[in-house]
Formats: C-alpha cells, sequence, structure tokens
C-alpha cells in the first residue's frame, strides 16, 4: 500500500539524509494513518508545497494506546535511540 507524507523543513531531508528515521503522529483520535500503515508499505515523501520527490519503505510500525504512562515511556526510549 502507497501513502503520502508531507513534511516540512527541515523535517524532508533530515529525512532524505537519514538523520531522522523515525515518524511520528501524536493524537488522542485515531485518524488515518493510524491502524493504516504496515511494515513493507511505500511512503511517498514531499516536502510542504512541492511534489514528490522521494520514497521510503516502512521497516516497522508501532501503534499505541496514548496514556500518560505510555507517552513517558516513548519519551524514555526515544531518549536512549538518540544516544
Amino acid at each position: 500500500m502507497q501513502h503520502i507524507a508531507i513534511l516540512r523543513q527541515p523535517f524532508f531531508n533530515m529525512v532524505l539524509s537519514g538523520e531522522k528515521t523515525i515518524e511520528s503522529r501524536w493524537s488522542m483520535n485515531k485518524v488515518a494513518p493510524f491502524g493504516k500503515v504496515s511494515v513493507g508499505d511505500e511512503i511517498l515523501l514531499k516536502e510542504t508545497g512541492k511534489d514528490v520527490t522521494a520514497t521510503a519503505k516502512v521497516k516497522a510500525v508501532k501503534y499505541y494506546e496514548l496514556t500518560p504512562e505510555i507517552v513517558e515511556e516513548i519519551r524514555f526510549i526515544l531518549i536512549i535511540l538518540q544516544n
């Protein structure tokens, strides 16, 4: 399945360079892409206001029911991954 990700700078360039490898969507409401993205899917990447110029393949997906405890756990994991 294909999806589109519209990214503003500097995040668009960070994804292309490999500096940014995780994308997250934080919402209490389960709206797309929640539950729609799977491993192996193709993500069409476009910078805000421009055409699609790149693609990426999904390697892993995690969905969470957001609670204050889960948010703190995710933040902790991201801090570890950044170091």
